[in-house]
């Protein structure tokens, strides 16, 4: 799993300033205006996790940063009513006033035309569908990029040019930020889980001094956690990841000992480093074995489900890139297995109702239970014996 260098130091929430006759307080962007030399100095959110409280925790901090080195992204802000109060009350503020400050304005439009409401500034630079920003970003000698758009929980993450993608392909020499109150979900709880994700891993969260009261979310969460979960097992070949960590659970240690007993294929991910049949696998050479395999379905099970499982190389918005954007075929469908995937606790967000958000809601991935995994694995395992036995009378 990629981690920013400051990572370590957990922030978020952004506070810009600057002072000169004149200059009012930034309703949008959580700032007041205030050089100091070339840079600006900003405050922002991270979390990182406490071992005495046994959760992640925010943590404010602050950094100098060169306006002319920092550019604003907006991702799929689409022509769609739903979205045209967040571009004219957030996003078009921030569009002029991260312009005033010298940073580059970049629109990130994929699929479908831009909002109409959109203020364009006439130096700002766009990149349509799946065109790569990255080497606009080095000629332009960009460090910090911060993020708008929607929606959170997927096109701000997945996209060719969103979080996790540009943030996968790229060193730590960018430093990424969410601007809170420029992005928007279809649900409330997506826009709360996705910022947790976001936080977890490196992603500055920036503030603003204007809330967004009665935001007109398009959906509500679907909070019946089993309310997608397949009742059998599909044909074709199996494969189970189990994401380990420092915590140990009885029921998914007699699950892993059930899959070794009854053989079904499995690989174990720690710290980002997969191993199957006691050989460490590269996240290339797992994606070479699904295929070379004709794995049909993917289970992820294990430590944590709003952590490692989504990001980390061997997870879901990985595997969900490589289909989508980068046109890898022949890879399986996923699931998360409902029962034996468990939750990185956060001060911010009930934990519950985080993993029924990212179960029931989180793109391309169905859920099953591990009971009706492991009967469904046997059943057509007993099935195709029972065929192979059957005596041919012609």
């Amino acid at each position: 799993m990629k981690k920013s260098f400051y990572s370590s130091i957990s922030v978020i929430m952004l506070l810009l300033f600057i002072v000169g006759c004149g200059d009012i307080k930034g309703e949008h962007a959580a700032y007041e205006k205030e050089f100091f030399e070339n840079g600006i100095s900003i405050e922002y959110k991270l979390s990182e996790f406490v071992e005495e409280s046994g959760m992640y925790r925010d943590t404010i901090h602050k950094l100098e940063i060169d306006p002319e080195k920092s550019a604003l992204v907006i991702i799929d802000l689409w022509e769609d009513k739903a979205f045209d109060s967040l571009t004219v009350r957030y996003i078009n503020p921030l569009v002029k006033e991260f312009s005033d400050l010298g940073m580059k304005i970049i629109y990130a439009p994929s699929i479908k035309p831009q909002n109409k409401n959109l203020d364009i500034v006439d130096d700002g630079v766009f990149f349509y569908d799946y065109e790569l920003m990255d080497k606009y970003l080095i000629e332009k000698n960009i460090k910090n990029l911060f993020y708008t758009g929607t929606d959170t929980f997927y096109c701000v993450l997945d996209k060719p040019n969103g979080i996790y993608s540009f943030q996968s392909r790229n060193n730590d020499d960018v430093r990424l930020f969410l601007l809170e109150n420029g992005v928007t979900s279809f649900t409330k709880e997506m826009k709360q889980a996705s910022i947790e994700l976001l936080k977890k891993n490196g992603v500055g969260i920036v503030g603003a001094n204007k809330a967004l009261p009665n935001f007109p979310f398009k959906m509500k969460t679907t909070t019946n956690l089993l309310a997608k979960s397949k009742k059998e097992v599909r044909k074709g070949n199996n494969f189970v990841l189990i994401f380990k960590g420092d915590r140990k659970d009885s029921d998914l240690e007699r699950f892993e000992k059930e899959l070794k007993r009854s053989r079904i294929p499995h690989g174990v991910v720690k710290n980002n480093k997969m191993f199957y049949r006691d050989m460490e696998i590269s996240s290339y050479d797992f994606i070479k074995l699904l295929r070379d395999t004709n794995t049909y379905n993917l289970y992820y099970s294990g430590f944590h489900l709003n952590n490692e499982i989504l990001w980390g190389d061997f997870g879901l918005t990985s595997l969900y890139i490589k289909v989508r954007y980068n046109g890898v075929k022949g890879l399986p469908w996923p699931y998360f297995i409902t029962d034996l995937t468990f939750i990185a606790p956060s001060e911010n967000i009930d934990p519950d109702l985080e993993k029924v958000t990212i179960i029931n809601h989180y793109r391309w991935a169905y859920n099953i239970t591990s009971k009706t995994l492991l009967s469904g694995i046997k059943n057509a395992e007993s099935k195709s014996i029972s065929d192979a036995t059957i005596p041919n009378n012609n």
